[in-house]
């Protein structure tokens, strides 16, 4: 009977537990609703205006006409989301990290039987599977670099209705895709098809490629074009068997000068022989006098044409636009057709509003145009852009630095196998894509590389011969420059991102280390204000700063080029700790806005391009500002101590006893002498507006710091959630009242912790004194509270910073040891045990919170990286 009461007894206990966790919870996801509102559920999608349909792609070098027919996939798909769908068009894309299923029906025509058809896709993010009338074709991983897949004839249905279905996944992971999951200062990672795509029909022969390679003799008066041709043939003869009438082939290359311009050379009709083989290669050299050459200034582009012959009927027309230019790295310097080349350019994302990635020809070739009218030369991408982007860089003047989208990669990961492999894919797939481009100057293997790392030397080291081999370019790698640097031996040249401080003698250690690697100095003009009445102050601010860099950068003999991020301002998928007037995913690093508007800075980089720094906008820094919050929480604050501590008897006592004699104190809580709530709940409200009023400085202290950017956006994970916690940052009064509710929740957890301790080893300690006991043994930040007046202010001070938060971490241990005490009260334990028991408590959490955040994060690996790389 006794036992059975006992059990009774304790359930019901449990029971009102249980029930009090349930109704905290619910405060707490109350509470958080209230500040942290819910995101509109649904999908955005973004989509490319009307009028580019997809057909005489600048990026197709097959030319469409009798023989040769290009069918546009752009248009409306249907989209499928679980129970959700819709119609889009193509190219477009979505913003999320969503599995989408795109299809749509297509005719095609019934003489297309016996020719060979190819899906070409220009682009479609992250990865995606592709079925054809429910057969599975093919899978690709790698959003920015096109692919084609060869249609066998007998999956299609000529003559009728065919359906094309393409599952779109958008995910990325912290370390098995390229790019990785985004960090801050990152790219939006648009999902969907978001570039053209298309059907390819060719006769059964075709040209299936063309490498170029074009040299220059030293007077430059000489060029030579090296052009290695792929046919391909699915109408191949068995061996010993004669060749049926009319399948004899034959070619025939042609130079012209432009678009249609004057034939500058034509070779003699070639013959082809398939016999058995399905693939010929062949190679050409074509002599070129007095060759035109490409440079920024002018540049000039020749046409290269292949015509393949059946018999006398031309069957296929092969296209490439080329340049003959003569680009040397020479003592450490570009050296371009003879001429010393200092880099001037921008960085470019692929973006637009309205549009997202999924940009117009129109808006490529606008962009192209104000690059050049900042007075750039260069233009640097993150990742392979679309290939009409590309075209335009040619015909306008603008040399390219283009890369694999392979940033902030831990050196730990990049030791992986499957990112090697990865890597050498997505490196394969854009230098054959772009090799003939004469703009590109060189292929990017990696950005924010851990230079001093060996496992990053090694990692571009298992990427330098495939690159070779592919194309005879620069390669290069952008990185923070180290003095243990070990990667400039392996690479022709590097684009060094400098942070603050002596850039003259960090420039002057690389040049002496590596004085045949020249270097690119990349600028940042990030500008984090967004009211509008600090807006002029911080653009003429960071103008300012970036004319005095610049200038003291060009004092350096040396240095090949500066590069300024960038062309516009982007988005990304991870919020930035600026000020809530406007959109915290806006990466405000840009000359001009997403919509267009020149700022201040475009006229600055503008001098500076043109060499006339004598008008760059004067250093003028916001004032700072020092919000009325904390001083005035902290005056009440000590008002309602001096008030409590005079009306309240209770009070007064219970304090006295805490500190003078804390053991007989948390005695008294466990026998439950002397024990009134309403003290506690008073000692609470003014130990949480402490703590929130010092925390709320501090964040406030670095609103604008990039490394806790970077900390907390990796810790949270959601982009949204930390662009609400970025706005509170920087609203003082309300980041104190979410800190102070925050730190309620605290307490009141570690309440309940200690009544289901105290109900596992029977120690008797109810609930309401489990809340006497955590709130007073945080007695200790009662002397936060005349320190909250000034605390904001001191920690301003460099000199006084570290003493201000030195005084707060010897509050936190003593409200350890405090509380460590009071187990040994409660539960009456030794000092030893509350210790091992103290620490295994830690370390189950640490280790549960480790492994989350490795699982879903690889937070070891990012936060070596972050520490050694960022921060230093």
């Amino acid at each position: 009977m006794q036992l059975s009461i006992y059990l009774k007894v304790h359930i019901l206990g449990l029971r009102f537990l249980f029930a009090r966790l349930l109704i905290l919870c619910s405060l707490l996801l109350a509470g958080v609703s209230g500040f942290f509102p819910q995101a509109a559920l649904g999908i955005v999608f973004y989509e490319r205006p009307p009028g580019d349909d997809g057909r005489n792609l600048w990026g197709e070098p097959h030319m469409e006409g009798k023989a040769v027919q290009i069918f546009p996939l752009n248009g409306r798909w249907r989209w499928q989301r679980g129970e959700d769908g819709g119609s889009v068009s193509v190219p477009g894309c979505y913003l999320g990290e969503d599995g989408i299923i795109f299809h749509r029906y297509f005719d095609l025509p019934s003489q297309w039987q016996d020719r060979h058809l190819k899906l070409v896709a220009l682009g479609i993010n992250y990865r995606c599977s592709i079925s054809l009338n429910g057969v599975y074709l093919a899978a690709h991983e790698g959003g920015y670099v096109s692919f084609s897949v060869d249609l066998a004839p007998e999956f299609l249905n000529f003559g009728g209705t065919n359906e094309i279905e393409i599952k779109v996944d958008n995910e990325l992971d912290p370390r098995y895709t390229i790019p990785p999951r985004s960090q801050i200062w990152g790219w939006r990672n648009y999902g969907g098809i978001f570039r053209d795509i298309y059907l390819l029909s060719t006769p059964r022969t075709f040209v299936d490629g063309a490498r170029l390679r074009s040299t220059l003799e030293e007077d430059l008066r000489r060029g030579t074009l090296g052009v290695e041709i792929r046919f391909k043939s699915f109408t191949t003869t068995p061996p010993g068997v004669s060749p049926p009438p009319g399948s004899r082939f034959s070619y025939v290359l042609e130079i012209r000068r432009g678009e249609g311009g004057r034939l500058v050379a034509r070779t003699p009709k070639r013959p082809l022989e398939f016999g058995s083989k399905q693939v010929l290669r062949k190679k050409e050299e074509i002599e070129i006098k007095n060759p035109d050459l490409w440079n920024p200034g002018d540049p000039r582009l020749y046409r290269l044409e292949i015509f393949l012959f059946q018999e006398k009927e031309l069957v296929d027309r092969y296209r490439i636009h080329f340049g003959m230019k003569d680009l040397r790295i020479v003592d450490g310097d570009f050296v371009l057709n003879g001429d010393w080349l200092v880099l001037r350019g921008l960085l470019y994302h692929e973006e637009a509003p309205g549009m997202g990635s999924a940009l117009s020809f129109d808006r490529m070739e606008k962009d192209v145009i104000t690059l050049k009218e900042t007075g750039a030369n260069m233009v640097r991408l993150a990742y392979p852009p679309h290939p009409v982007f590309l075209d335009y860089c040619d015909r306008y003047g603008l040399l390219v630095l283009e890369e694999i989208p392979l940033r902030q990669f831990p050196p730990s990961l990049l030791a992986a196998e499957a990112i090697k492999s990865l890597a050498r894919r997505y490196l394969k797939g854009m230098i054959l894509r772009d090799r003939h481009h004469p703009s590109v100057l060189g292929w990017g293997l990696a950005a924010g590389l851990a230079s001093p790392d060996e496992r990053s030397r090694e990692f571009l080291e298992a990427l330098v011969p495939l690159a070779r081999e592919l194309d005879d370019r620069p390669l290069f790698y952008g990185a923070l420059w180290h003095s243990g640097d070990v990667c400039g031996e392996v690479l022709d040249f590097a684009v060094l991102e400098l942070p603050s401080g002596d850039v003259e003698d960090m420039l002057s250690q690389r040049m002496t280390r590596f004085p045949s690697s020249p270097v690119v100095v990349s600028l940042l003009c990030r500008t984090l204000y967004r009211e509008p009445l600090a807006l002029l102050a911080d653009t003429r601010f960071r103008g300012g700063q970036l004319g005095k860099l610049w200038g003291r950068i060009n004092q350096i003999r040396g240095v090949d080029g500066e590069l300024v991020a960038a062309l516009k301002d982007w988005y990304g998928d991870q919020p930035l700790l600026v000020p809530p007037g406007g959109d915290p995913f806006l990466q405000p690093a840009g000359l001009i806005t997403p919509e267009g508007t020149k700022k201040a800075l475009f006229g600055t980089v503008q001098d500076l391009f043109s060499s006339h720094p004598g008008s760059v906008l004067p250093d003028q820094h916001p004032l700072e500002e020092f919000p009325a919050a904390f001083p005035v929480g902290g005056l009440l604050l000590v008002v309602l101590f001096i008030l409590g501590y005079r009306k309240s008897t209770h009070f007064r006592g219970n304090l006295k006893r805490t500190f003078a004699h804390s053991h007989g104190f948390f005695v008294d809580v466990k026998g439950k002498r002397y024990l009134r709530l309403a003290p506690s709940l008073f000692l609470g409200l003014l130990i949480c507006g402490a703590q929130a009023i010092t925390l709320s400085g501090l964040f406030y202290r670095f609103r604008e710091s990039q490394p806790l950017n970077y900390a907390l956006v990796h810790l949270i994970g959601n982009g949204s959630l930390s662009s609400k916690i970025f706005r509170l940052i920087w609203k003082p009064p309300s980041s104190i009242l979410a800190i102070f509710l925050v730190s309620a929740v605290f307490f009141l957890l570690l309440a309940l912790v200690l009544r289901l301790a105290a109900f596992t080893f029977k120690a008797g300690l109810r609930f309401k004194q489990a809340v006497t006991f955590s709130i007073w043994s945080g007695a200790s930040f009662l002397f936060l509270i005349p320190v909250t007046i000034l605390f904001y202010r001191l920690i301003s001070i460099s000199s006084l910073f570290w003493p201000s938060v030195g005084l707060v971490l010897l509050l936190i241990l003593w409200f350890v040891l405090r509380f460590q005490k009071g187990l040994r009260v409660i539960f009456g334990w030794s000092w030893l045990r509350v210790w091992v028991l103290s620490g295994v408590v830690v370390l189950i959490l640490g280790f549960a919170l480790g492994l989350y955040l490795g699982e879903t994060r690889a937070t070891l690996d990012y936060w070596g990286y972050f520490l050694g790389e960022i921060v230093r």
